[in-house]
């Protein structure tokens, strides 16, 4: 600490504070205000601001923050919450609190407002682990769905989340299967990030990416999937096995999502999912083809983080290249407020 460095200087060699200060390179004045300070015991270096001598009940403040009128080009209410809050928080905090939820705020009814017509059965699943109570307990499902068909493949069922590697072979042996798609949805779960995950994914050359952080209508067609499979007559099955512990969950939850996938859907052309899935050939696409698709989305999501600035996310880049892709090779359709559109954004649900 050069406080102390100096005082040593002049205690030991009585070299004068004002010599002393400059060899540490502080200023005289500096150098005396916080001599003052470390002679009362004070800290010697104050945060700027007012101090803040009210206990910030934080719930109550990001309720207040998430309440303000988030316009399109202003926030009205800002001024009204910095009164109530100064003797709690400093007004470049709050600010940087607003402006966050604001962009949060923003960008979920931008998301709102666009919709997502998938055209390729097998290019993209997306998967996702729910859990529905049961008497005394509760089961574990995870959901794999192919996008465009909305068959659901392979799924695990249990009374315990599965973990990484339990996920890993659930996708070895949906892929085996049926082939390995082009992407796969996930939100940000440990167990469907798990390394065992990644790498059957890079040995099928299968690029991810994952939902934004506290989301989960990003992956809203798998989350939808999810209701639909807990409110099916047959689950009521699977809830009355709670008491067998037996091997029968894995069996009753497949003919659960058997049932669904033979429904007739109206967003299917009164079709049924396990129709349009099974009727479309495996992906004709070679390591090659996986190879150059992955640097493209490389390319583009650099190109995204140069126009948009490094502040983007990585994330955000990987899912908005992923989106063009998608959209310049005919995947998929992207409508906003009736209209169809090319704009890119984040909603893939």
């Amino acid at each position: 600490m050069k406080v102390e460095l100096i005082r040593r200087m002049k205690d030991e060699r009585s070299i004068p504070y004002a010599t002393g200060a400059g060899i540490a390179d502080v200023s005289y004045p500096t150098f005396m205000r916080w001599n003052r300070r470390y002679e009362c015991g004070s800290e010697l270096v104050s945060v700027p601001g007012p101090k803040k001598i009210e206990r910030l009940e934080l719930g109550a403040l990001m309720g207040d923050v998430f309440r303000l009128g988030f316009g399109p080009k202003r926030t009205s209410g800002t001024g009204e919450l910095h009164r109530k809050y100064h003797d709690q928080i400093s007004r470049r905090d709050l600010d940087e609190m607003i402006s966050e939820a604001r962009r949060q705020v923003l960008d979920e009814k931008h998301e709102s407002m666009r919709r997502i017509t998938w055209h390729t059965p097998r290019s993209v699943w997306g998967m996702d682990v729910t859990e529905a109570k049961v008497n005394g307990g509760t089961v574990f499902v995870n959901l794999l769905q192919d996008m465009s068909s909305k068959c659901k493949l392979h799924s695990i069922a249990d009374y315990e989340e599965p973990c990484g590697d339990e996920v890993a072979g659930q996708l070895e042996t949906a892929f085996s299967r049926n082939g390995p798609p082009l992407f796969l949805k996930r939100d940000n779960g440990g167990n469907l990030n798990h390394a065992a995950v990644n790498d059957v994914l890079e040995r099928h050359m299968v690029i991810p990416f994952n939902s934004p952080a506290y989301y989960p209508k990003y992956n809203g067609s798998v989350e939808k999937a999810n209701g639909e499979m807990k409110t099916e007559e047959s689950f009521r099955l699977v809830r009355e096995l709670e008491a067998y512990k037996g091997n029968e969950l894995p069996l009753y939850t497949d003919n659960v999502l058997s049932c669904l996938n033979h429904k007739e859907r109206r967003s299917l052309g009164g079709k049924c999912s396990c129709l349009i899935f099974f009727g479309s050939e495996k992906l004709n696409v070679t390591r090659r083809d996986r190879k150059e698709i992955y640097e493209w989305i490389i390319d583009r999501k650099l190109e995204i983080q140069e126009k948009l600035g490094q502040g983007i996310k990585d994330e955000k880049a990987t899912r908005l290249a992923i989106e063009t892709w998608l959209l310049v090779n005919g995947h998929i359709t992207v409508a906003q407020q009736g209209s169809v559109t090319g704009f890119t954004g984040e909603n893939l649900s």
